[in-house]
């Protein structure tokens, strides 16, 4: 993945696509999203959504995470329309595979991009892990002085 820059014998510099804070200005977006919510069964709808994810298809019934999407409003008539909020898009949906792994990475306190896949997010984490562990083996002198927090600037 090339995650990993080598600086000297014992520091490494970190890139992760996963970040430590879910703070953020819609202004400086084109579009947002907001959920997940709770686990929910894939509504029957027309046809089958792919996992916005991933890319893989979702049958009616599976266990989806469901996103709400929106964007800025762009003339008066949908300002009138839609107030000063945003206009909102057609909804997203994460199949059951990408939905645990989303669940997961909620649960360390981290937040994720819906622009790329989770699972190349998640195995970057787990390569910085490794690059973590790697360094405080060669180091175990500091392993008090470091979290994993620190290693991946958080």
């Amino acid at each position: 993945m090339g995650l990993l820059t080598h600086l000297t014998e014992n520091d490494y510099e970190v890139s992760m696509s996963l970040a430590c804070s879910c703070d953020f200005d819609p202004a400086d977006f084109d579009s947002w999203w907001e959920g997940p919510g709770k686990l929910q069964l894939m509504p029957v709808l027309g046809r089958r959504k792919k996992c916005c994810a991933c890319g893989s298809l979702i049958n009616p019934g599976d266990e989806v995470f469901k996103f709400h999407r929106y964007r800025h409003i762009k003339s008066d008539i949908e300002e009138r329309i839609y107030g000063d909020y945003a206009v909102p898009l057609a909804a997203a949906y994460t199949c059951e595979e990408c939905s645990d792994l989303i669940s997961a990475v909620e649960d360390l306190g981290m937040c994720y991009s819906l622009d790329e896949p989770i699972k190349d997010q998640v195995a970057e984490y787990m390569e910085a892990v490794r690059a973590y562990e790697m360094h405080i083996k060669k180091n175990p002198g500091k392993a008090d002085e470091w979290s994993i927090e620190d290693f991946i600037g958080c």
